[in-house]
C-alpha cells in the first residue's frame, strides 16, 4: 500500500528562486551588473522592476521615484527627485546614476555606479549572454502609468525581442493584471501572470493577511484574489502561505509565490515545499563580491 501510495504521488519540483533585482544582496538592485551577475552564477530566475516614462519607454529601477542619495549625476546630487512617469526617457538617460552609494539593507553589496538600464537593454543583455534558461520575472507596479499602455510598452518588447526564456510578469492590482492577460491574447504570446498581495499585504501572519483582505477586496482568500484578476498565480509573504492553502491552489491550479526570503534556513525549508516561485535577496550561494 504505502509503496503504491509513493508511486502514485508526483514529486515536488523544485520552486525556482528568483533573485530579486537581481539579487540586491549581491549587487546593485535592478542593473546591468546584477543581471550579467545572476547569469554568471546560474540563478534560476530574475526579479527586475519595470516602470515606464513619460514617452512610455520602460526602464528597470527600483523605485517610480529617482532619488538621492542612491542615485545621482555625473555632475553631483539629482536637483530633486525625478518621478519617472514624468519624465522623457532623454532626461534619464546619461543624466542619472545608480547604484554607487551602499544600502544599509545590503551592506555587502558590489557597489557599480552605473546608467539606468531600459528593458529593451536588458532583454538584449540576456540575448547577448545567451541566458535562455534564465526565468524572466517582471513587475510592474502599477503607478502613474495606465495598466493598458504599460502592458502594451512591455509586451511590444518582449516580443520583439523574441527570446525562449519562460516570462512571469507581476502585478499589484487587479485591473493590471487583466491587462497583461488581455494584450498577451491579443499577441498570442505566452506568459505567467502574477497578482502580487504585498505592500502594506506583506504581512507576518495568515490572520493579519485575512484581514487585510476583507477590508481592501472584501474577500478573505487569497487564492480568490487570483481567480477574480484572472491571473495565473499569487505572491504573498511566506509567512502567510500554509499548507492548506497549497493544497487548495493545486487543485484550483493556481501558482503559489513566496515573497521576500532572505534567511538561507527558511529559503532551504520553503524550497521543499510545493510552491512555484521564491524571491530572494539572496537567491542562492553566491560569493560575497567584496
Amino acid at each position: 500500500m504505502w509503496l503504491l501510495w509513493f508511486a502514485c504521488t508526483p514529486p515536488v519540483v523544485e520552486p525556482i528562486v528568483d533573485g530579486r533585482g537581481g539579487g540586491a544582496g549581491y549587487w546593485p538592485p535592478h542593473s546591468a551588473t546584477a543581471l550579467r551577475g545572476a547569469v554568471d552564477a546560474s540563478l534560476g530566475g530574475i526579479e527586475l522592476d519595470v516602470h515606464l516614462t513619460l514617452d512610455e519607454v520602460p526602464i528597470i529601477a527600483d523605485s517610480s521615484v529617482i532619488s538621492s542619495p542612491t542615485c545621482t549625476t555625473p555632475n553631483g546630487p539629482l536637483a530633486q527627485p525625478l518621478v519617472v512617469a514624468q519624465v522623457p526617457w532623454a532626461e534619464l538617460e546619461d543624466h542619472v546614476l545608480c547604484g554607487g552609494e551602499p544600502d544599509p539593507d545590503h551592506p555587502n553589496a558590489l557597489l557599480v555606479e552605473e546608467p539606468l538600464l531600459t528593458l529593451d537593454g536588458a532583454l538584449a543583455e540576456l540575448r547577448e549572454q545567451d541566458a535562455t534558461t534564465l526565468r524572466v520575472h517582471l513587475h510592474v507596479p502599477e503607478s502613474d502609468t495606465e495598466p493598458a499602455a504599460a502592458a502594451r510598452a512591455v509586451l511590444e518588447r518582449w516580443q520583439e525581442a523574441d527570446l525562449p526564456n519562460h516570462l512571469v510578469v507581476a502585478t499589484d492590482t487587479i485591473r493590471s493584471t487583466q491587462a497583461f492577460e488581455a494584450e498577451s491574447r491579443a499577441r498570442g504570446l505566452a506568459l505567467t501572470t502574477i497578482l502580487r498581495l504585498h505592500d502594506e499585504l506583506l504581512t507576518p501572519s495568515a490572520t493579519q493577511l485575512t484581514s487585510l483582505l476583507r477590508s481592501r477586496w472584501s474577500t478573505t482568500d487569497p487564492l480568490a484574489m487570483a481567480q477574480r484578476s484572472s491571473a495565473d498565480g499569487v505572491a504573498m509573504s511566506w509567512r502567510a502561505i500554509g499548507s492548506s492553502l497549497l493544497r487548495r491552489a493545486e487543485r484550483l491550479d493556481i501558482e503559489v509565490h513566496a515573497m521576500t526570503v532572505n534567511d538561507p534556513t527558511k529559503l532551504r525549508e520553503l524550497s521543499d515545499r510545493p510552491l512555484h516561485g521564491i524571491l530572494s535577496d539572496y537567491p542562492g550561494t553566491v560569493p560575497t563580491p567584496r
